[in-house]
Parts: C-alpha cells; sequence; structure tokens
C-alpha cells in the first residue's frame, strides 16, 4: 500500500512537470498578443489546483504550471472548474 501511494506521488509530480512552461513555450506564450490567444494557449496547458494561503487564509487555488489564476475555491475540483471557465471566458467561449 506505501508503494501504490508513492507512485500515486511520482504520478501527481510527473503531470506537474509536464504542464510547467519550458523556455520555448513561454517564449510562445509572450509572443500572442491577444487575450483569446493566451487564453487558449493556457487551456491547452491544462488546469490544475493546489493550497495557497492568500491574506490569512487558506484556499485551494488554480494554476497552469507554477502560475497561479486569480481563481479560488473551497476544494481543488472546484478550483479547477473555476480556473478552466475563467480562462474559457477569457478565450471567448460560450459556457
Amino acid at each position: 500500500m506505501a508503494d501504490d501511494v508513492t507512485h500515486k506521488g511520482k504520478d501527481r509530480a510527473a503531470q506537474r512537470l509536464k504542464r510547467t512552461m519550458n523556455k520555448e513555450q513561454m517564449s510562445q506564450y509572450k509572443s500572442l498578443e491577444t487575450m483569446k490567444e493566451r487564453a487558449e494557449f493556457l487551456l491547452e496547458m491544462g488546469v490544475t489546483a493546489k493550497a495557497n494561503i492568500i491574506g490569512l487564509d487558506v484556499v485551494c487555488q488554480a494554476f497552469v504550471g507554477e502560475t497561479a489564476l486569480p481563481v479560488t475555491a473551497a476544494n481543488d475540483a472546484d478550483a479547477i472548474a473555476n480556473g478552466i471557465a475563467w480562462l474559457k471566458e477569457k478565450a471567448g467561449h460560450n459556457a
């Protein structure tokens, strides 16, 4: 069972690394001129969530790679859903 937990932790770490922007991706992102293009790019990268402290409150915050989005929630699932919805709104997607 401990091996299973360790394996799951390694899988999560690998997923986070895949979503961290490398230099080429950051260069691509910086070259995008519109909010729509940037939001689409971030949606393709994928949204995750992790605990963060804002003020003195612990919240779950949406992230793309290591970059925090201005979206929080009470739990990871809601933070991810809210982050995706926020990016879709910025990209001009209809709900």
